[in-house]
């Protein structure tokens, strides 16, 4: 049973899709990609394969699909391109293994070439290895080689692991005996071509391979990659990246196997990289900013089994990097060192550690500075207590306990908290969060941590990956091009898979296995720590740094391609729903399933910027409940919308309204008390009237009895005509009053004849 057959064996739901072959697939296509083993040509100097590229610096020999024999039968095929002098002069050998095509996709598919000018490489290299134009100048053979099932190279495509190991192992052993080489190997390239390399040396040795320079690789596709914090990540990436596989034969679903496999297991241990075992010279390559590869280039460089061994952390981006003349120097004499055996004081010369800080442009880098160790041996560690109040990190506990609410799953969706450094500070090291941490809804939360640079006025800041021809502002967002700051990841129910005798004595750097986990009672609060990726970072005085917290990947995506529009997270919806409206709306599906007709309702959630969402809950037909096996209990499709801009402008409307009936109220009010007051005023009046007509009619009775019994006199006729008047009055005001509700009718009536007014008033 051969390798191949012994993984299928072991993991029975190991399953393969059909990757599109290299004609028709349209990464590759445009290339005009010949299949021509076994074809000799050779490319004289200064032979420039297009307008604007390195011309070759030497006349060059090129071997086409050079077929490799691989233990099992099959073969893989490569493309070898060596100096024309090494028919008589022997070169060692740079092998790059990758599944890209051995010269097709280039730098052109990114943002101005990640910085890199189109004539430092000839646009021979596989993408992210060496320059055949530059390193055949040097004296090497650049060996391209296709990874097994991947192009044009036969059998099943394995993403790493003990399959791809046996491959590099024999395609060592094939090289190392061809006659144009001095016998000495050694691999190169960065990412994938690195992970190749350190998956190799953990694995396997031969005595042929000279040196390694793994720049910019991961060890743990499990942590590092696919999995980090215990929870599936990269998901779009991962698609993309498997999709873009072309091949005639079969490639290993990977994306699948997540899905499967969400726990560290037997199948992941397959794929792990002990770098314990690498026993062979090496040159890592590491940074703060790259998406997939710090904690990987820092694990080698620390646990690597090698005495041999340097890492440098620069302050670019790998593919930068990999074509700068500067680091091609450097690159140089590791390998002349160990592949040509040159005495040229490398390891007299070369620190263990050559560091690395980031300004983020506030204040210049720190470019690597000699150091011997990291964690720096001299690095003090420091705490700082989270104020949920104050959102502030401060150096003594809190008096009170707080808390703060944040949705889990929205991307717009996160706690923060600042500091302020009073001093000239550097952080370099693993910096650890621990949080006290609760969710409602469910028994698991997905939680993410990052660090991001504050300038003195609060800015959050933003570092440039290589040098930009546009100011920072208007170059495209993406960990390719920027840098944001170290992320840490954690699933909570994985926190008791912690294991201590791999994790730092410090406590800082905490290690998951991720093999197991223990659910969490909803709304039980839980201590969790998460050490985030290495970070190096200098600030000035009054700058500082912001810690957020979130359900969600903090950083921009690798590339715009891979911008997610909805939270792909596994965190609840409901863990987004303002307590205050919490049971209302769950309470919506038990009505729904009972009445089985369409509701919805809206409500608040946690996110401040954009707080209102309607839910509507669709019933689904039969023929829809049959696919989905739910006849029997029924089925709704939820729609979550968002709807604050609408609910914004109906708030917006009721306010005014309300504000213009407030109005009326009072004026109306106003009516009535003036309307009251004349009428007390009247009726005092009006009684004045009756007492004064009483008193005109009890004189005009004496009066007739003078008439009757005493001698007539004259009545003067002022006073006569002065009370006439007032009697007459008295008889206009009283059939105006109703018997009881007049003031009412009043009222109503008044408000009618001010109701148009008052509209057009509003």
């Amino acid at each position: 049973m051969n390798t191949t057959q012994r993984i299928k064996h072991r993991f029975p739901d190991l399953n393969f899709v059909k990757p599109i072959p290299v004609h028709e697939h349209p990464r590759y296509k445009n290339f005009g990609i010949h299949f021509s083993p076994n074809r000799h040509e050779v490319l004289p100097k200064g032979h420039v394969k297009e307008p604007g590229r390195k011309k070759m610096l030497v006349d060059t020999v090129v071997e086409r699909d050079t077929p490799v024999p691989l233990r099992d039968g099959l073969h893989v095929y490569a493309d070898v391109y060596r100096p024309q002098s090494s028919s008589e002069t022997k070169v060692p050998a740079v092998i790059c293994w990758s599944p890209y095509g051995k010269s097709s996709i280039s730098l052109d598919m990114t943002w101005n070439r990640t910085g890199v000018p189109k004539d430092w490489a000839s646009g021979y290299e596989t993408f992210e290895g060496l320059d055949p134009a530059e390193w055949c100048r040097r004296g090497y053979a650049v060996v391209n080689v296709d990874a097994r099932g991947s192009q044009f190279s036969e059998g099943t495509y394995f993403f790493w692991g003990d399959q791809e190991a046996e491959d590099i192992h024999d395609t060592i052993d094939f090289l190392s005996k061809q006659p144009w080489c001095n016998g000495s190997v050694c691999m190169g390239g960065n990412s994938y071509l690195a992970k190749a390399q350190v998956g190799y040396a953990s694995r396997l040795s031969h005595p042929a391979l000279k040196a390694i320079a793994p720049w910019e690789g991961f060890t743990d596709i499990y942590r590092q990659l696919l999995c980090r914090g215990g929870f599936a990540m990269n998901k779009k990436f991962i698609k993309f990246y498997q999709w873009g596989i072309a091949s005639n034969h079969e490639v290993e679903n990977m994306e699948g196997m997540v899905k499967s496999h969400p726990l560290f297991d037997d199948y992941w241990a397959g794929k792990y990289d002990a770098v314990e075992n690498i026993n062979v010279p090496m040159y890592i390559l590491g940074s703060f900013v790259n998406p997939f590869h710090v904690q990987g280039s820092f694990d080698t460089f620390r646990h690597g089994g090698s005495k041999r061994k340097w890492l440098r952390v620069h302050s670019t981006f790998e593919w930068y990097e990999m074509y700068d003349l500067k680091a091609m120097d450097d690159l140089q004499r590791f390998y002349d060192r160990y592949c040509k055996g040159i005495q040229n004081g490398w390891e007299h010369d070369t620190p263990p550690l050559r560091l690395t800080l980031h300004g983020f442009g506030s204040v210049p880098n720190i470019v690597e500075r000699a150091e011997i160790e990291f964690p720096l041996q001299r690095q003090q560690l420091k705490t700082y207590y989270l104020d949920s109040g104050t959102k502030k990190l401060h150096a003594s506990p809190p008096t009170s306990e707080s808390s703060v609410f944040h949705a889990g799953h929205d991307l717009r969706a996160s706690s923060s908290f600042t500091l302020k450094f009073t001093e000239y500070t550097e952080i370099a090291g693993y910096a650890k969060v621990r949080l006290w941490m609760s969710c409602k809804e469910k028994d698991d939360m997905d939680v993410v941590v990052q660090i991001r640079k504050l300038d003195k006025s609060g800015n959050i800041l933003k570092g440039m990956n290589f040098p930009f021809p546009v100011p920072e502002s208007e170059a495209p967002e993406g960990e390719t091009t920027k840098h944001y700051g170290p992320q840490g990841f954690l699933r909570a129910s994985a926190s008791p898979s912690r294991d201590e005798t791999r994790s730092s004595s410090d406590g800082q750097q905490v290690f998951y296995k991720f093999d197991c986990e223990k659910k969490i009672s909803p709304g039980t609060v839980v201590s969790l720590e998460i050490t985030l990726w290495p970070m190096g970072m200098v600030f000035a005085e009054g700058e500082g740094i912001m810690l957020l917290v979130a359900g969600h990947f903090l950083s921009e995506p690798t590339t715009e391609a891979l911008r997610i529009q909805e939270p792909d997270d596994e965190n609840s919806w409901p863990q987004s729903i303002h307590l205050e409206d919490y049971d209302r709306v769950l309470g919506l599906y038990g009505v729904a399933f009972k009445s089985q007709k369409r509701l919805g309702t809206e409500y608040r959630s946690l996110v401040s910027e954009h707080p209102w969402r309607l839910l509507l809950l669709t019933l689904l037909g039969d023929e829809n409940l049959h696919h989905v096996s739910l006849r029997n209990y029924g089925g709704f499709i939820r729609s979550v919308v968002d709807i604050t801009s609408e609910k914004s402008a109906e708030l917006a409307q009721r306010k005014a309204a309300k504000e213009a009936e407030d109005r009326k109220e009072r004026l109306e009010r106003f009516i009535d008390m003036i309307s009251h007051e004349i009428r007390n005023l009247l009726s005092a009046v009006l009684r004045c009237v009756e007492d004064i007509e009483d008193a005109v009619k009890d004189n005009s009775a004496q009066e007739y009895e003078q008439e009757v019994h005493h001698p007539p006199r004259q009545v003067p006729l002022r006073p006569r005509l002065y009370w006439s008047l007032l009697v007459r009055l008295y008889r206009l005001w009283r059939p105006r009053q109703a018997p009881h509700d007049g003031r009412e009718r009043q009222s109503q009536s008044l408000r009618q004849r001010l109701k148009p007014d008052l509209l057009v008033g509003n």
